[in-house]
């Protein structure tokens, strides 16, 4: 190529070769198969960056999967586990609950019968301290009426010895 460009008349041209040395040099070594390969080759390079970036992006979701399942294993597992402790506590409780239902109970009915004791027994007392009460005001109606026909006779008679004998009389009536 560079002969018939020498040949031919045109200056300008041959100084232009030979300023740019490096391109006359690269259009000797093209080699068009060359550039085709090189091609392939780059070509073959990005379908392989494609690849490995499909095959990251596939590791990455399986792992990303893998984990999601293992987490939800471990959720799953701990609600079960959550699951059995709140029944076991839901039946330690309603075990709790009736054993102090039922002792509730036991003392209820001994404190019913305390205090059903405690009112006969209230009664009892009530009816001995009102008969008490009406034994003695029986008492000191008859020991009025014997002190004031003492004092009567007292004040009639104007002996104090018959007074004597009518206290006695009281007390020996009592």
């Amino acid at each position: 190529m560079s002969a018939v460009k020498g040949s031919s008349k045109r200056r300008g041209k041959e100084e232009v070769d030979v300023l740019k040395p490096e391109k006359r040099k690269r259009d000797e070594d093209f080699d068009p198969d060359l550039s085709s390969d090189i091609k392939g080759i780059l070509s073959a390079l990005q379908q392989i960056k494609e690849k490995a970036q499909k095959d990251d992006q596939r590791r990455s979701e399986e792992l990303i999967s893998s984990v999601a399942s293992e987490i939800k294993a471990m959720l799953d597992d701990a609600r079960s586990q959550f699951d059995k402790e709140r029944q076991s506590f839901v039946k330690a409780l309603s075990k709790s609950s009736k054993e102090c239902e039922g002792s509730l109970k036991n003392e209820y009915t001994k404190f019913q019968a305390t205090y059903e004791k405690f009112c006969k027994e209230k009664d009892t007392h009530m009816q001995i301290l009102k008969g008490t009460i009406s034994t003695l005001e029986g008492l000191e109606f008859n020991s009025f009426h014997i002190l004031k026909k003492d004092i009567v006779m007292i004040i009639l008679t104007g002996n104090p010895d018959h007074h004597q004998s009518g206290a006695s009389k009281a007390a020996n009536n009592s």
